[in-house]
């Protein structure tokens, strides 16, 4: 039997964003139901859509274990002041992180002004599974340890120095 994982992604969006990417990001995490006419360039949606967005696929699983989501806040005069993006997906197989999930999270890294920690997978029912964690820098996703990761894109590695 093959191990699970829960897979955890949160960031802010740039408040910059087209409104193309927008409708994508409410297609695939929000109640959208109509598929944007055009998609971005990434390699994410090399194949189209996912047959179902993330909401339709765990919309029977309890909040508590599952969260697909793209959160909104407005200010006074009703603009966007900010939008997040807030992803727990449970019971993940290795290969759907990596063919998937990842895919995912690059692009909407690209479009994030976070930088730093914004997520992990980690083994389902072990106790002391070593979780890899998600980090975005200069809007590209990175994947490691807390002292080197590497871009999930290219490969390329950055250390870190921590500060004490």
């Amino acid at each position: 039997m093959s191990a699970h994982y829960t897979f955890s992604f949160m960031a802010e969006l740039d408040s910059s964003l087209s409104s193309e990417d927008i409708a994508v990001v409410e297609y695939l995490l929000g109640d959208k139901t109509t598929a944007p006419e055009t998609l971005p360039k990434h390699s994410y949606f090399k194949h189209g859509l996912p047959i179902s967005p993330y909401a339709q696929q765990y919309r029977d699983f309890s909040e508590d274990f599952y969260s697909a989501v793209m959160r909104v806040e407005h200010d006074q005069q009703e603009n966007v002041a900010w939008r997040v993006i807030d992803l727990k997906l449970p019971s993940q197989k290795l290969e759907g992180i990596y063919g998937d999930c990842l895919l995912l999270v690059s692009w909407l890294a690209s479009l994030s002004c976070t930088s730093g920690l914004v997520g992990s997978f980690v083994e389902e029912n072990v106790q002391c599974s070593n979780a890899m964690l998600l980090f975005i820098y200069q809007r590209e996703l990175y994947m490691g340890s807390e002292a080197e990761v590497h871009s999930f894109l290219t490969g390329n590695k950055r250390c870190f120095t921590k500060i004490s």
